[in-house]
């Protein structure tokens, strides 16, 4: 049962505007929400936001031949919207279950998509009579045996330079999304500085043709750690903070 499902919600809803899928990995400890291009899981970057299991469920049970993890790939719109129907019924608690699908292809999918599971939410309300509802929600899931092999946590020897960028800041990768059909697209330089309120911005450029630079024009939240703060920042920033930009000095 969920103690709180606001700041599993509000890391989904980010990523919804970039992916429709993504990679929620359980162990006893964290749930780990990954975005990925499942087309080019190899040769694009992975963005990986960890969240203390602690802080989200009252109680949790994993049981896995691969050291008690379970990794599994889901529509991030499904689950944003089945935890925003939770939110308006005001009920105590949410639960959250992974149930295989049969043979028969029951609970779940089609085996022939790879989804042979479904996560079920269900939760209770009472209704104007005070009558208890009960809602049960099933969404199916493809469950990576291999992900070990295709996941990668980012490792962050030098925080050179934290951004802190505000929600609003999605609209951003929308923009860069539009140039996507351009062939000279499938590389994008980022340049940030401190300077004058922080910048931010990505540069695309096609060889006497193009350059465009997208960037942020509003001021942004620039810190640049010391040397005996980098521990505790990566500790920050590991627990869950996800709209932090961490990247080297350019």
């Amino acid at each position: 049962m969920t103690k709180s499902s606001e700041k599993l919600k509000e890391t989904l809803s980010l990523i919804s505007h970039v992916r429709k899928f993504v990679v929620l990995k359980f162990t006893p400890s964290e749930l780990s929400v990954i975005s990925i291009n499942g087309q080019a899981v190899k040769s694009e970057p992975q963005v990986w936001c960890k969240l203390p299991v602690s802080e989200l469920f009252q109680s949790c049970e994993i049981q896995s031949v691969r050291d008690n993890t379970i990794s599994m790939e889901i529509n991030i719109d499904l689950l944003v919207q089945t935890l925003k129907n939770f939110d308006k019924a005001n009920s105590e608690g949410l639960n959250i279950r992974l149930q295989r699908t049969d043979t028969s292809g029951a609970k779940g999918t089609s085996t022939t998509t790879g989804r042979t599971a479904s996560l079920a939410l269900f939760y209770s309300n009472l209704n104007i009579n005070a009558n208890v509802v009960n809602h049960t929600f099933r969404i199916p899931v493809k469950i990576l045996r291999d992900a070990q092999d295709m996941l990668h946590e980012p490792t962050h020897s030098d925080l050179g330079l934290i951004m802190r960028l505000p929600n609003e800041f999605v609209t951003m990768f929308k923009r860069l999304e539009k140039f996507k059909k351009v062939p000279s697209s499938e590389s994008v330089t980022i340049r940030a500085s401190r300077r004058n309120g922080g910048f931010l911005g990505f540069i695309l450029e096609e060889s006497g043709k193009f350059k465009v630079t997208i960037s942020w024009n509003d001021k942004l939240e620039v810190h640049k750690p010391t040397t005996t703060e980098n521990d505790s920042l990566r500790e920050t920033l590991r627990n869950g903070l996800v709209n932090w930009v961490r990247m080297r000095k350019i």
